[in-house]
């Protein structure tokens, strides 16, 4: 294998000029930029001025030796390679030039200057693997300095987060001893953390730290789930009650490189305030639920009576002045009778009318027979006046009397639903009771919208959605929304009865 690189230089200190002009044509003529020196002085000079890549050096010469020149540059022919080519081959001299740095030992004359070239390209390239090997020794060692300072500064900067987080942060080995802890947990317990390393967190701020009977016993906390988490490697979370607070504690696996659970952490957060608020907020949905369910009341009274004076006063009114317009149609000319036929007829027609109100306000059926009476009548008096076609199932027994005109109201808001916004052509009222669950279920097939979820209603939701959410409530139970866009729209009130 031959390999030839021109900007290679050697330089060649050799006092017998017929061996030196032979070894550096040889070389010249295989690629190489060859320099000469006849002693080893004027070698060193070359050698410090030009910076050769490679020397061969002859031992015997005047003014300087080899041995000499290579005690000269001892420092640079650690990857410079130096070549010594002699005469004497004694092996006191050859262990003499190697301990000096020589790379090889060559004895001339050469039988054939082949192997000149190949001690010198096995150098060569010996010299080349040590540079680079350097070169990458030196990218390494910056890499590492690199990696080591953003390794530290992120550290650092984790330090800091961790010391400075707000909540309580606390690591654990697999034996339940506190490897580190943040202020906020010494803040929290009142423990202080240089006496915690190394101890059980039972025993620092555990349900059993102040119990002195049994400190320093493996004994864990009853409602503890950091056991858990250590076993099965899942996250954990648990509320605990700490004099007059409650802490919410959620303990998360910790693993090494290879997957094993070394350790868990402890984050624990002071949920007293939240708490208490979320009962407040629980308080005032009651109050709010109660002052709905105390409003539906107060608008079925007020339907109710406005139903009674409508029939007892307004519809008493009506019967009478219809008597009265018979008894003078008796006594009146019969030009004049077609006036009063006309106010007949007017008489009759807002009779109708009061008697349609005083159904709507308070329809007789579902007091004298229940809903699924009252159902089946709505949904024929429904298809008659809009001609959707209403189809009712309903196989329920009598129910609370409050809970059956909320669930009339219901179906009533939804069926105006159906004619305001949805566009169907036909309507299917499904009411049925599996064990204790009740179920009301009014199904069309008009022009839908966006699905909705379980108990969600639209972005921009109608009164009459509200309303009906509002009724199914105060009774403990749900509305349920399912719809899309082309298909139609199920509304479901679910409630335990």
């Amino acid at each position: 294998m031959t390999i030839s690189i021109p900007e290679t230089t050697i330089l060649i200190v050799e006092d017998d000029q017929i061996s030196r002009m032979i070894m550096a044509v040889f070389l010249t003529n295989s690629g190489f930029h060859v320099l000469q020196a006849a002693n080893g002085k004027e070698g060193l000079e070359l050698f410090n001025q030009k910076t050769p890549d490679l020397l061969i050096i002859d031992l015997q010469m005047p003014e300087m030796s080899g041995l000499e020149l290579l005690a000269a540059i001892k420092n640079d022919i650690s990857i410079i390679p130096a070549i010594v080519v002699s005469g004497t081959g004694t092996m006191d001299v050859v262990i003499e030039t190697l301990k000096l740095g020589a790379w090889d030992y060559l004895i001339k004359p050469f039988e054939d200057l082949v192997v000149l070239e190949f001690a010198v390209k096995q150098a060569l390239e010996k010299a080349r693997l040590i540079k680079e090997n350097r070169r990458y020794q030196l990218y390494l060692e910056e890499e590492v300095i690199q990696r080591t300072a953003e390794l530290q500064l992120r550290e650092q900067e984790l330090y800091q987060i961790f010391s400075s987080a707000p909540f309580a942060i606390c690591f654990v080995d697999k034996e339940l001893r506190v490897i580190r802890a943040n202020a906020a947990m010494e803040f929290l317990f009142g423990f202080e953390l240089k006496k915690a390393r190394g101890n059980y967190c039972y025993d620092c701020w555990g349900q059993y730290s102040r119990d002195e009977t049994r400190h320093g016993k493996e004994r864990i906390c009853d409602d503890c789930q950091v056991v858990l988490t250590l076993r099965d490697g899942s996250k954990h979370s648990y509320e605990r009650r700490m004099d007059d607070k409650i802490i919410e504690i959620v303990s998360t696996p910790v693993r090494n490189m290879n997957g094993n659970i070394i350790g868990a952490v402890e984050v624990i957060t002071d949920i007293t305030e939240r708490k208490k608020n979320a009962e407040k907020l629980a308080q005032h949905h009651q109050q709010l639920q109660q002052l709905a369910s105390r409003l539906i009341e107060t608008e079925e009274n007020e339907r109710r009576r406005i139903a009674r004076e409508l029939h007892d006063q307004i519809g008493q009114q009506l019967t009478a002045l219809g008597i009265n317009l018979h008894i003078i149609e008796q006594s009146v000319l019969p030009e004049q009778r077609k006036r009063i036929d006309d106010s007949l007829e007017l008489i009759a027609a807002m009779t109708e009318q009061v008697r349609d109100i005083m159904t709507d306000l308070r329809p007789p059926v579902l007091d004298d027979y229940g809903l699924r009476a009252a159902l089946r009548w709505y949904g024929s008096v429904f298809s008659k006046r809009t001609g959707v076609a209403v189809i009712v199932h309903a196989r329920i027994p009598r129910l609370q009397v409050n809970l059956e005109i909320a669930l009339f109201r219901i179906t009533q808001e939804a069926l105006n639903n159906v004619i305001k916004h949805g566009h169907a052509s036909k309507v299917e009222i499904c009411c049925s009771m599996n064990d204790n669950q009740l179920s009301l279920a009014i199904e069309d097939n008009g022009c839908g919208f966006q699905n909705m979820g379980e108990n969600v209603l639209p972005e921009s939701p109608t009164w009459g959605l509200l309303s009906m959410r509002e009724r199914i409530e105060s009774f403990g139970g749900k509305l349920i929304v399912a719809s899309r866009p082309g298909v139609g729209t199920v509304i479901t009130a679910e409630v335990q009865i």
